[in-house]
């Protein structure tokens, strides 16, 4: 299977898909919006406002009859590659719903998993 190239722009959001809309076909959607065979999307831009515009147009179209759901976008600008932004997209009915998060994006991992309370 052949990954599509991601679409170009001076602001980019990208997250995973739910597994409300697994079944989305991967390539382009738009000019802007790429699915990847994995369920990424990555969304190209003018500004944030443009790529958080270019989602909700997205799930208006993809998200329309299905169930609520939320993901988490990360946004970032390319004239400043070491800052990113998390925004919570919920979407119902085919509605999008942002906020902009206040934890910097983290991977946090247990020192050790308990099994009974011990460790």
């Amino acid at each position: 299977m052949v990954w599509p190239v991601p679409p170009i722009g001076d602001v980019t959001a990208t997250f995973l898909l739910p597994g409300e809309l697994s079944l989305i076909a991967p390539g382009r959607h738009g000019v802007a919006i790429v699915v990847t065979p994995a369920g990424l999307v990555q969304i190209a831009g003018r500004s944030r406002e443009h790529v958080i515009r270019l989602a909700a147009e997205f799930f208006a179209t993809v998200a329309l009859d299905r169930l609520p759901f939320a993901v988490a976008a990360v946004i970032g600008d390319r004239t400043r590659p070491t800052e990113r932004d998390v925004y919570q997209l919920a979407v119902v009915a085919g509605h999008t719903i942002v906020a902009r998060c206040a934890m910097d994006p983290a991977i946090i991992a247990p020192r050790s998993l308990t099994v009974g309370g011990g460790r």
